[in-house]
């Protein structure tokens, strides 16, 4: 059950942890005891009776993981599917986001500095000096 996500068990297998897991934990810890028990001095087969009532139980739990595993493979399956699909959709929405966050930036920037760049028109402001009578500031050919 290893290989298996807990979505995956949940979903196909919903017995497994309420209980087959519990049950399999118990049996385990019963047949530690019915080990540390026993002495081969004494023949107790009511002992040997428990010991092979729980190792059955837990050979049909394996043959219930066994039949449930193609379900489970498939669900599995299923779900690194939707998983990779969510991924691209993923990288897809950044990658546009990126785009446009370039986009309004190189807009952005090439409107800031075009507008600061331009220059204001010149004013036709003509200074006359007082000794030479001579206007400043405007070409001689639109002077009269």
């Amino acid at each position: 059950m290893k290989d298996f996500s807990t979505n995956t068990i949940s979903a196909v297998f919903p017995a497994y942890y309420s209980e087959i897991k519990p049950d399999i934990e118990e049996i385990s810890k019963k047949i530690a005891g019915a080990r540390n028990e026993k002495d081969v001095a004494v023949k107790n087969f009511e002992g040997f009776i428990k010991y092979a009532r729980l190792s059955d139980k837990l050979f049909d739990y394996c043959q219930q993981v066994i039949k449930k595993k193609p379900s489970l493979n498939e669900y599995e399956n299923k779900l690194k599917k939707q998983d990779r699909k969510t991924f691209l959709k993923e990288i897809i929405v950044k990658i546009v986001i990126a785009i446009i966050a370039v986009a309004l930036s190189v807009s952005a920037t090439l409107y800031f500095t075009r507008r600061h760049t331009t220059y204001p028109k010149e004013k036709n402001t003509s200074i006359t000096s007082s000794s030479s009578k001579e206007t400043v500031g405007i070409p001689k050919s639109s002077r009269q």
